[in-house]
């Protein structure tokens, strides 16, 4: 097993698939195995295609794909659009909505290794265009490097690439890097902190569907090449947590990729038990331990589910106060199942969360749970589609009487609002906070100053610069004759600006 010098902490059981009802899953495995060796995997959101790496044992991996289509899987086909002559094509990653992979070859584009006298393994990327893959091209940016370039994963918002770099197999060799899109082109590559890769023992990273939290295959320390699976919780490098999930997963074998689905399956590849000692996939299912910390669950159903063509995604923001004014300590991108049904499972630490929507083409909602002394909350809601192409505008933000604090219904505008701001770069946004006509002028103008700097410190907060926000001079109402205790007044309006 793994061996590290931060505690260990067991939080889940593992119980092996066999035991529990067949998934549709088991029947995809049990048709992918072989005697070759089956080594990665992926999967589109409806979790209907997989498309997995095969190699020959001491020879070359190709990409096969198989779908379940009319009650079954069908039987694994090479991608033909794919493959290249004497190519090692590995790790695929698939977008959810399937029409855009990555993966990792050696192919002859491939550029050489740093002995000059072979070819290094580099990201490709192809999408599918009337039904067929494009062919593969490296992926652009500074990524593709003589070393090796392996294991690529997107994230769910797909603007950061995650990937392995270092000498692919070779233990104590390579460690995960992360790359941030903007405007189209991929950013300089960087190390970010994660545990392992400061001896530089990471091989895969993906992510869990539990927010905050991520899987890593690593070597272990003893230097003979097996790796094992963990589970790392937390966002930052004071509050990440190692989690050994057990014998289940960590076999005396070699457990070199994971895949988790929405149900919290893990699909493993190992060679602990594989026909005639090949690497196949093995599917467990993850079932909370009953501890006071992953006792609590926030489940949430979508009531309307069937609506939609596909399901959309919703946003998590998790607080650690129910103080409304606080910003939150961890989000994350919620996928329903197919029965309208999401699942949260946060630390102790989380008293209140909001569930918003991650996607343009749902209407603007707000959900909020705040946990006291309940272990399990659970909710519905009723959610409306919107055009997804429909420009974002600003509007008004409306205060109570007397108050500069954020209502919880603007939350949702407020992360477009900052979404927009993070896509446009070099747009301002600028800021005029009214009062209305109770009280003297003076204390109405420092009411209107105040709701306009809450704006700015929440915008601020969610890491846009304050550079771009800019607080023009409050004005007070616009009224008539009479004085206005019209909720209209106590506002706060926005501008674009450049």
């Amino acid at each position: 097993m793994m061996k590290s010098p931060i505690l260990y902490s067991i939080l889940f059981v593992l119980i092996n698939i066999s035991f529990l009802n067949a998934s549709p899953l088991d029947d995809a495995i049990k048709i992918i195995n072989t005697k070759d060796d089956e080594i990665s995997m992926t999967m589109n959101r409806e979790e209907d295609t997989i498309i997995f790496s095969r190699r020959v044992p001491g020879g070359k991996a190709s990409l096969y794909i198989s779908r379940y289509s009319n009650g079954k899987w069908t039987t694994p086909e090479i991608i033909k659009e794919l493959s290249a002559e004497d190519s090692d094509d590995r790790s695929p990653f698939l977008s959810k909505d399937g029409n855009f992979i990555l993966f990792s070859s050696d192919r002859s584009e491939s550029l050489e290794d740093e002995t000059g006298k072979s070819r290094s393994y580099d990201i490709y990327y192809s999408e599918k265009i009337d039904g067929k893959w494009s062919e593969p091209l490296q992926i652009f940016g500074a990524i593709n490097t003589k070393a090796d370039e392996f294991n690529p994963y997107l994230s769910a918002d797909e603007k950061t690439l995650i990937f392995t770099r270092g000498k692919i197999n070779l233990p104590n060799r390579s460690k995960v890097i992360k790359v941030e899109n903007k405007d189209d082109f991929w950013q300089d590559a960087e190390t970010f902190y994660i545990p392992f890769n400061d001896t530089n023992r990471n091989y895969m990273y993906r992510d869990s569907v539990t927010p905050g939290a991520f899987f890593l295959s690593a070597f272990d320390s003893s230097g003979t090449g097996k790796r094992d699976i963990v589970m790392v919780r937390g966002t930052t490098k004071e509050n990440m947590e190692i989690i050994n999930p057990g014998k289940s997963i960590n076999t005396t074998g070699d457990e070199i990729s994971i895949w988790e689905t929405k149900n919290r399956e893990l699909i493993v590849s190992s060679n602990f038990n594989g026909i005639s000692g090949s690497y196949d996939f093995r599917i467990i299912k993850t079932e909370p331990v009953l501890s006071e910390k992953d006792e609590r669950e926030l489940v949430i159903t979508i009531k309307n589910i069937n609506d939609f063509s596909s399901p959309p995604r919703l946003k998590a923001l998790l607080f650690d106060t129910p103080e409304r004014t606080a910003a939150p300590v961890k989000s994350g991108i919620l996928y329903p199942d197919k029965s309208g049904t999401v699942r949260v499972a946060p630390d102790n630490n989380i008293k209140r969360i909001l569930i918003i929507p991650a996607d343009d083409n749902t209407e603007e909602f707000i959900a909020e749970y705040i946990f006291g002394s309940k272990k399990k909350i659970s909710g519905s809601i009723v959610l409306k589609s919107r055009k997804g192409d429909e420009p974002f505008r600003v509007k008004p933000v409306f205060f109570r009487y007397n108050s500069s604090e954020i209502q919880v219904h603007y939350i949702p505008y407020l992360y477009r609002l900052v979404e927009e701001l993070r896509q446009s770069p070099e747009k301002k946004i600028l800021l005029r906070g009214y009062a209305d006509g109770t009280g003297n002028r003076g204390a109405n103008l420092r009411m209107g100053m105040k709701r306009a700097e809450r704006i700015k410190k929440y915008l601020t907060s969610m890491g846009i610069d304050s550079k771009r926000i800019i607080v023009e001079k409050t004005g007070d109402h616009r009224r008539s004759s009479s004085k206005s205790t019209d909720q209209n007044s106590r506002r706060v309006n926005f501008k674009f600006g450049e």
